[in-house]
């Protein structure tokens, strides 16, 4: 798989030199994309890298070259076949880089600490599921995240069903009997199937469940299987024994879509209920901005596509939408801020706290409470 949530951590808490920076890399490397066609990818990033460095201070400026190089490189040499490249790199001794199926947005950063804002937003987006398929002799076992499949193993009886024929010449009397083994046999084997399930979820963290077949089997394996893993189930689907692994694929983003755009609208809901009450939420972006200044934000909650100019101050950090000078709470000069919603999701998360951005209805509800809020932790 591309990406695990313990490569993620260890990224997260990578700590680099001192005065030494991490070139942050997000590239859109689509090939269904006509402007990334002829490699034409490698001229965006171009254009981004020479943008971030002219915000760099003189002093900076070398060091980021020598790691801006050191990407130039890697992609000329890149033969797209996802659609995203994401590489981190703080000089010679740490290169990093994955290919993601999934979208992500162009961008450079040059910072402290590896920029992987992106990569949590598509975890909380693309989650790990797992599907098991099973017919009434075999099962199949997969696992998908960030746009890939993997199959894990085939559960096949090593007791094959045979062709039972009854001995008595009164096949209505062994009729039953045959038609008992059978059920017997299903049985014995879903709840391999179960087990099986079990060793993986063990061995492979997922965070939702797809049970896919004919329907009768999906439901009576899913009342073997324990409550830990009942209430990952998020739906069961039919589904032939023999589908390629593509199949089941574009089948989990569906319903992976289907099921994050719901629980998005349960969450906007949420939002806005409690920021009403004024019960440790809030709404708006200044009422936001407010709260981050104070440390209090344990979940932003922001629309998809929202940007807003805004302002930093550049003694005290703190974010003001719009112009605002001297700074409301230090007096010191602010300086302006391209898209103060992108920073605000920053500082939250390196805070400590989580921040989700919405889509589709979910955004347009959040759209009439002022498109950005959040939870609060006291």
């Amino acid at each position: 798989m591309a990406i695990s949530k313990q490569e993620l951590e260890s990224l997260i808490e990578r700590n680099t030199e001192a005065n030494r920076g991490v070139l942050s890399v997000y590239l859109d490397v689509d090939q269904s994309r006509a402007a990334n066609l002829n490699r034409h990818y490698i001229a965006t990033l171009k254009d981004m890298l020479r943008a971030c460095e002219q915000r760099l201070e003189n002093g900076r400026r070398a060091e980021f070259r020598s790691g801006a190089e050191r990407v130039l490189g890697h992609v000329s040499d890149y033969s797209a076949r996802a659609r995203s490249l994401v590489i981190f790199s703080d000089g010679p001794d740490f290169f990093w880089q994955r290919e993601l199926y999934v979208p992500l947005g162009s961008t450079v950063r040059w910072d402290e600490r590896p920029y992987v804002r992106p990569l949590v937003e598509a975890m909380d987006e693309y989650e790990r599921y797992c599907v098991i398929l099973v017919d009434r002799e075999k099962a199949r076992l997969f696992t998908a995240c960030l746009g890939e499949i993997q199959e894990h193993l085939d559960i096949l009886s090593p007791d094959r069903r045979k062709n039972f024929k009854g001995t008595s010449k009164d096949t209505t009397l062994s009729q039953p009997n045959l038609q008992r083994r059978e059920e017997e046999h299903v049985l014995w084997h879903l709840k391999e199937v179960a087990g099986a399930l079990e060793d993986l979820a063990a061995r492979q963290k997922f965070d939702r469940l797809i049970l896919a077949g004919p329907h009768e089997l999906a439901n009576e394996l899913h009342g073997i299987l324990p409550k830990r893993l009942q209430a990952l189930v998020v739906r069961d689907i039919p589904m032939s024994f023999e589908s390629s692994e593509q199949d089941v694929l574009r089948a989990t983003m569906r319903i992976e879509e289907e099921v994050e755009r719901s629980a998005e609208k349960e969450l906007v809901e949420r939002l806005i209920t409690a920021g009403w009450k004024n019960n440790q939420a809030v709404l708006g972006l200044g009422a936001t901005l407010d709260a981050l200044r104070l440390g209090r934000i344990m979940k932003l909650v922001y629309a998809q596509g929202l940007t807003a100019e805004g302002s930093r101050c550049t003694k005290c950090n703190s974010l003001f939408a719009g112009a605002a000078s001297p700074c409301a709470y230090c007096g010191e000069a602010v300086r302006p801020v391209t898209d103060v919603v992108a920073r605000l999701g920053d500082m939250v998360f390196d805070s400590g706290g989580q921040a989700e951005e919405v889509r589709g209805p979910a955004a347009e509800r959040l759209g009439t409470a002022g498109k950005v809020g959040a939870f609060l932790r006291f």
